[in-house]
């Protein structure tokens, strides 16, 4: 979010960012559709769960602790269960 809020940022920057996190989105939802999830909820699922888990690390570090990354994965699993048929 640092990244692609600073005012100085320029397009470049923030299509780095874009790719990055597509990069990264891509083989997330691939594997939720190996495991079963319906290809129409594969890619929402998957950026619903990085960007849990981006915000998760973002507030364990300030709270120099695990607990939001715990948070996340207890909530997340029963989610991603459910997205299964």
């Amino acid at each position: 979010a640092a990244t692609v809020d600073q005012a100085s940022c320029g397009p470049s920057t923030r299509e780095a960012a874009s790719a990055a996190f597509a990069a990264w989105r891509r083989p997330v939802a691939g594997a939720l559709t190996d495991m079963g999830v319906p290809a129409e909820r594969a890619e929402p699922l998957a950026t619903l769960m990085i960007s849990s888990l981006e915000g998760a690390i973002l507030m364990a570090r300030a709270e120099g602790g695990v607990r939001p990354l715990a948070t996340v994965a207890r909530e997340l699993a029963p989610l991603l269960d459910a997205a299964v048929p």
